[in-house]
């Protein structure tokens, strides 16, 4: 039952897909914008012809849009999150933000079915997904699967998959691989700690991942298969684990969870351990080199760097300031040697409320990249690694017809990401423009030449 419904969901994304791009849909005409260019902004003029940009006009323009000396940029993308799986009322929000594109990293395969059909098309966000990580018997994020009457029987093979041997592969690998059309995402958590951790019942399941040794050999099947697999990492040793195995993602950035994050944590003695210990969370440069050549993407999900409020009690306020300082300057340094050896980043939240907007703004805190680099991150890159196999990300000939028009430069102003005054969508507007004119037929007399 659960691989038909499966089937049915995955055929319903595709038909989905299909109806997209077969649908017929007007020939727009955008003129006075000032368009993206990868590094700067310049003015052009574009076309959407069946859902997908040209720069050369077609014989028939249906509809001239004025962008009235807007900045148009490619849509934002969301690289690692979950809730958009659960709550329907969250493609609303994506879409009011600009976020067409979302990669869920790690949900139910029970809920693939009925929630999935919500994606897709020009009126909703396109998502892709993993389900069914892989992660060790007492491993994150277990707990999760285990709220309410739920046991272990019932979290594998719908929420995670349990993999302690080479023989757990071998036994899951094609219910594993069924269940994930593109991606596989592994659970890499204290990997230099397994072999103490692993089975201590005393340690909880935020300090435990998958044996680092079955990493390669998942790698090499998921490979072979044509998919691609993901890490999610907490420390720099795990960083290296993935890295060295040939991940094509690593879905955090060490150090992004190090330490207490709150009052009620300041009690737990392997959260301050971290903090006394922050060298466990730096990347090594040779390491940040090699997931450079071997082109992984980083998804640093680092969120956001507030001062704390002067309504704390001035001693514990005090002492989770000084524990933020911490994990901020590890995540500064982590960030600056991924920076110096070119790996690839993209922006994505794993916030529950958060946004790849959020995100970015986060980062832009830290004042490692530009702002060019930063509006990269959030468009091209997240796209990318979102579809790899999609033209999305880009405003150029033959990619999908998709775009933001902001009302102020963010490479000027980061924060001007938030103003986006219109969007449109695989070759149809969801806004009403200011500026629109019918054609009549010939693009010429369209155009009003």
């Amino acid at each position: 039952m659960v691989r038909a419904t499966l089937l049915i969901s995955l055929l319903s994304l595709a038909s989905l897909s299909t109806a997209a791009r077969e649908h017929a849909r007007l020939t727009y005409e955008f003129r006075g914008g000032l368009w993206w260019t990868g590094s700067g902004f310049e003015p052009r003029t574009m076309y959407s012809v069946d859902g997908v940009f040209s720069s050369r006009g077609p014989a028939v323009v249906d509809s001239v849009i004025g962008l009235n000396g807007r900045y148009v940029i490619p849509p934002f993308a969301e690289a690692h999150t979950h809730t958009i799986a659960y709550v329907r009322s969250r493609i609303d929000e994506f879409l009011e933000q600009g976020v067409f594109y979302a990669l869920v990293m790690n949900v139910h395969r029970s809920s693939i079915g009925e929630s999935f059909t919500w994606f897709g098309g020009p009126r909703s966000v396109d998502v892709n997904f993993t389900s069914l990580g892989v992660t060790a018997s007492d491993g994150h994020p277990i707990q999760i699967g285990l709220r309410g009457d739920a046991t272990l029987d019932d979290v594998d093979g719908d929420w995670i998959t349990i993999v302690d041997s080479q023989e757990d592969i071998d036994a899951k690998w094609a219910s594993l691989h069924e269940a994930n059309p593109d991606l596989i995402k592994l659970f890499l958590l204290y990997s230099e700690h397994y072999s103490d951790r692993h089975g201590d019942a005393t340690i909880a399941h935020r300090y435990k991942g998958m044996d680092p040794l079955l990493v390669r050999p998942l790698v090499v099947r998921a490979h072979d298969a044509g998919l691609r697999v993901a890490a999610h990492v907490r420390t720099a040793h795990d960083f290296h684990v993935a890295v060295d195995a040939g991940v094509d993602i690593v879905a955090h950035l060490p150090g992004f969870s190090m330490g207490p994050g709150s009052l009620g944590q300041l009690d737990d003695p392997a959260r301050i351990d971290e903090i006394e210990h922050p060298e466990r969370f730096r990347i090594r440069p040779r390491d940040a080199a090699l997931a450079a050549a071997r082109r992984v993407t980083v998804i640093p999900t680092v969120g956001s760097f507030e001062s704390l409020p002067d309504t704390l009690a001035s001693g514990l306020g005090t002492r989770l300031q000084e524990i933020s300082d911490v994990r901020r300057d590890v995540i500064e340094a982590n960030l600056r040697v991924l920076r110096e050896n070119g790996v690839r980043i993209a922006v994505g939240s794993d916030a529950g409320e958060g946004s790849p907007v959020t995100e970015a703004l986060g980062m832009h805190q830290l004042g490692v990249f530009t702002n060019v680099e930063l509006l990269q991150m959030l468009t091209e890159h997240a796209a990318r690694v979102t579809f790899p196999r999609r033209s999305v990300g880009r405003l150029s000939d033959g990619y999908e017809a998709s775009f933001l028009a902001l009302a102020g430069d963010p490479t000027e102003r980061f924060d001007r990401i938030r103003d986006v005054v219109y969007r449109f969508k695989q070759g149809e507007p969801l806004d009403v423009s200011d500026s629109e004119s019918r054609g009549t037929g010939e693009r010429g007399e369209a155009a009003g030449r």
